[in-house]
């Protein structure tokens, strides 16, 4: 209940010895609503008979399909599949009615050159992206329920450009309404367009009643939604105070699809206890009308800033003028510097989105959070995220990024009032859009003090730069080359190889693509994107000044990784003359780990400063909550850069620490690498469970790892478990140094066995999560973003 204080609370606590008047607490602002459900008193209508899934559980369901597949066969699992172009599976429906179902899940496991999963349902249709890990995953198919045509049959459909295995386990059809039917009232996260909104819900009729006590100038914005069904819902809002009820909103709502967003004037009420009356009313009875982020308002008195964290997705600092690059790609940033401190040597903590992004928004590495599984994998619910944090800190809440990997797909979505992890009509031109639905948000939800996570995909590949910016360091002739390229190495079919660059040059190679070419005109693009991001940063933070906003905000600009997300750079490493062996390389490759860190906060920070301290986003949440005057996370692995940005307290020196570990494809124990950074040296450690060994090292072959390519680099018996690298020679790890310093070699195995011991200790803290739900829209933006093919 953050902010909102009940009356009935104060009648509950004992009375003093001496009693002595007392001002009137200020309440937290700003106040959920949602959050006071609990204290409220609430008459609704009872639910609906509960609406059941209609599922087939494989093997026991199995002889209802009919199969179209190279082979088909039943286990103890469920129905395997080998598929060669295409297989199908279909059973009949026997006229169900469309618009009863909203979604259609189907668990399943899949590996190799399958490409997608498709749906048919009479005249409706959907398809969702295959994710080939072998791994088990629940792809969810919205249905849009529009067809008035009952359905026969339901056909389901998978495909690739090649050949590949698929192990069936459940299809389930799930019936609109399924969120609402656990309770008359409760809360729900509702998506409408491409973002979802905390809300209460409420089945007609209804009435909750809600005791708040009202700041100075109150104000309280709310939107208005329906649930899935179009059944039409009136709504009525009125404040109770001791001469009677007052109507403030009266209107009836009809589209299911979209928000009626209001702003609601309650400063006649200042410093006054009030009951506040959401009431719904509906000729269909049981009919779920929505409250949709209900927040209180009033003059700002809190301390804290605004916070904005903005990410730049795969930006990577070596590639920015604001740290040196011969282009001018960052000017704006260059300029913004001048108003804050730059940190010249900020690292992430791992190679790619889905683990660097929950390490800087939890301050705990990745292993701790259970490590990559599938690409579903979320943060234990034990532990407390950011957004959680500032929320219950009495902070609105909101993401806006263009990569699910940055949200709902590592269980990010947790304590965030407005919520949008979807994919942008144009990936390189992320941020206009990102940046459009933020101050969207400001205009609809004003109350301060706010906490954003903004992570646009502008630089992330593929990349298609968009004018004025496309064209200043690639003619279109050069362009249209690469992009014919990049589609005959993406639709090439050949071995796999250990490596994201060795997958690339060696397609390159068989293709018949210098390698040269490709790369340099690759980097072209890239430069041309990161022009875009960083003009587009420029305007936001000027729409902050026009807004009045600036002043009272704390900007931390950084990025998740350099380029690219996975094993080692591409353009980067792939531009090096002469090449490096493939199994030379790190996570701490500059190219990959050095990542932009800018923080401003006028007035409060000082200007124009550049710490040359190597730092980690291991840090960035205990500097964010010491910052904002909040209480430290309990547990954590960084501390607060308040000493390095403000001279004041101490700074305690530590090592940069990395990792990137998957699942064992047989056994699910971790394996990958550990790293570190400190002073001249970066080491990386292999980490492979003893019982595994003989698993690889015997066979004489390389070990692959779930997730493929996101292994640090490749496991193999001619590799030393540890590779040592002079990183102030050598940033980009491209020649060990083992045989030359083999007491720096001990000293750094017996300090990375120590770190990965103790990540192990720290991660039975925490329960696992679980993977989530996958949609149609979250897997057509890995797609597009080149996660999955």
């Amino acid at each position: 209940m953050h902010g909102l204080l009940p009356a009935v609370l104060a009648a509950c606590s004992p009375a003093p010895v001496e009693p002595a008047p007392a001002p009137a607490p200020t309440p937290s602002l700003p106040a959920h609503l949602v959050d006071a459900l609990p204290s409220g008193e609430v008459d609704a209508s009872p639910v609906k008979s509960p609406p059941t899934p209609l599922t087939w559980s494989f093997p026991v369901d199995g002889r209802a399909w009919t199969v179209r597949a190279t082979t088909s066969e039943t286990t103890g699992d469920g129905l395997a599949l080998e598929v060669v172009d295409d297989a199908t599976l279909t059973v009949p429906l026997d006229g169900l009615t469309p618009a009863a179902w909203g979604a259609l899940e189907v668990e399943l496991d899949a590996e190799g050159a399958l490409r997608d999963l498709s749906v048919a349902l009479g005249d409706t249709r959907a398809t969702a992206a295959l994710v080939g890990d072998g791994r088990r995953h629940t792809y969810s198919l919205h249905l849009d329920g529009a067809s008035p045509t009952p359905w026969e049959g339901l056909e389901i459909t998978l495909s690739g450009p090649g050949t590949g295995s698929v192990l069936v386990r459940s299809v389930s059809l799930v019936p609109r309404g399924l969120p609402y039917a656990a309770s008359p009232v409760g809360t729900v996260a509702a998506r409408r367009g491409k973002a979802k909104v905390e809300a209460l819900y409420a089945h007609a009729p209804s009435v909750i009643s809600l005791p708040v006590e009202l700041p100075e100038a109150a104000r309280l914005d709310l939107s208005l939604g329906l649930a899935e069904d179009p059944d039409p819902v009136h709504f009525r809002l009125a404040v109770e105070d001791a001469s009677g009820r007052h109507t403030l909103l009266d209107q009836e709502w009809t589209d299911p699809e979209a928000w009626s967003t209001h702003h609601l004037d309650l400063a006649r009420w200042a410093g006054q206890s009030v009951t506040l009356h959401l009431q719904t009313a509906s000729p269909v009875p049981g009919a779920v009308g929505l409250w949709g982020s209900p927040v209180i308002s009033g003059n700002r008195v809190a301390d804290q800033p605004n916070i904005i964290v903005y990410a730049i997705d795969g930006g990577g600092a070596d590639y920015m003028s604001l740290y040196g690059y011969e282009r001018e790609t960052t000017p704006n940033l260059s300029a913004l510097a001048a108003e804050g401190v730059v940190f010249e040597w900020a690292h992430t903590t791992s190679g790619w989105t889905k683990s660097s992004t929950a390490s800087f928004l939890t301050s705990l590495h990745h292993s701790i959070l259970g490590g990559y599984t599938t690409d579903s994998d979320a943060v234990p619910e034990a532990v407390e995220t950011a957004a959680e944090r500032f929320r219950g800190s009495g902070y609105q809440t909101a993401v806006f990024t263009s990569n699910p990997f940055a949200g709902s797909l590592s269980g990010l979505q947790a304590g965030v009032d407005h919520f949008r992890d979807a994919r942008a009509r144009e990936n390189s031109a992320s941020s206009v859009e990102l940046h459009d639905e933020f101050l969207q948000w400001r205009d609809d939800w004003p109350a301060e003090p706010y906490w954003v996570h903004i992570q646009p995909t502008d630089v992330h590949e593929p990349h298609a730069p968009v004018p004025p910016f496309a064209g200043t360091y690639i003619t279109p002739e050069r362009r249209a080359d690469f992009e014919e390229w990049w589609r005959k190495v993406h639709a090439y079919q050949g071995p796999e190889v250990d490596t994201v660059l060795g997958r690339y040059v060696d397609r390159l190679d068989r293709i018949g693509i210098d390698r040269r070419d490709f790369f340099t005109a690759q980097r072209d693009l890239y430069d041309e994107t990161m022009l875009h991001a960083d003009h587009q940063i420029g305007a936001l933070v000027q729409s902050l000044k026009d807004r009045g906003e600036w002043e009272r905000t704390l900007l931390v600009l950084t990025a998740d990784h350099g380029h690219p997300a996975g094993s080692f750079s591409r353009f980067g490493r792939g531009l090096l003359v002469p090449q490096p062996e493939d199994w030379e390389g790190a996570l701490a490759d500059s190219y990959r780990s050095h990542v932009p860190l800018l923080v401003v906060w006028p007035g409060q920070l000082p200007a124009g400063k550049r710490v040359d301290t190597r730092v980690s986003l291991i840090d960035l949440l205990p500097t964010l909550l010491d910052l904002s005057g909040l209480p430290p996370a309990e547990v954590r692995q960084g501390q607060s850069w308040r000493p390095l940005l403000t001279g004041e307290g101490e700074w305690r020196p530590q090592p940069v620490v990395l990792e990137q570990l998957q699942a064992h494809e047989g056994t699910g124990q971790l394996v990958g690498h550990v790293e570190m950074i400190d002073g001249r040296w970066a080491a990386s450690l292999e980490v492979m469970p003893e019982g595994l060994v003989p698993d690889w090292r015997e066979s004489g072959e390389s070990m692959r790892t779930a997730g493929g390519w996101r292994a640090a680099r490749p496991h193999r018996p001619s590799t030393p478990r540890l590779l040592l690298y002079d990183y102030a020679a050598d940033p980009l790890c491209t020649r060990s140094v083992n045989d030359a310093h083999p007491d720096v070699v001990e000293d750094f195995t017996e300090r990375l066995e120590a770190q990965w011991a103790a990540n192990q200790v720290l991660a039975q803290q925490f329960a696992g999560a679980g993977g989530a739900v996958m949609t149609d829209e979250q897997l057509e933006a890995l797609r597009l973003l080149g996660y999955i093919e």
